[in-house]
């Protein structure tokens, strides 16, 4: 999908036809909660991270790698569900 995304330090990457690519995918709040995944390509692969509802910046700063778009945001499904679980895996 071809947007104007943001990234965790609020830069979409550039592609070669100087626009970007990015996604925002929402779940159900039974699945993760109050947690949005957001996901883009960068460069050979995807990265997709979970945020809080409203904010950009990605959870403790874990961004997960995915060869796909589809893989990185499994990925951040995954560790979201894993905070439900326990909220101690938390930093702050």
């Amino acid at each position: 999908m071809q947007g104007t995304a943001t990234t965790s330090d609020d830069r979409a990457p550039a592609r070669v036809d100087g626009t970007s690519r990015s996604t925002r995918v929402t779940v159900p709040e039974s699945t993760l909660g109050h947690y949005d995944i957001r996901s883009e390509a960068r460069g050979a692969h995807w990265v997709a991270w979970i945020c809080r509802a409203g904010d950009r910046k990605p959870v403790d700063g874990v961004v997960l790698v995915g060869e796909t778009q589809q893989e990185a945001e499994q990925n951040a499904r995954r560790w979201a569900e894993r905070l439900q679980r326990d909220p101690a895996l938390l930093r702050g």
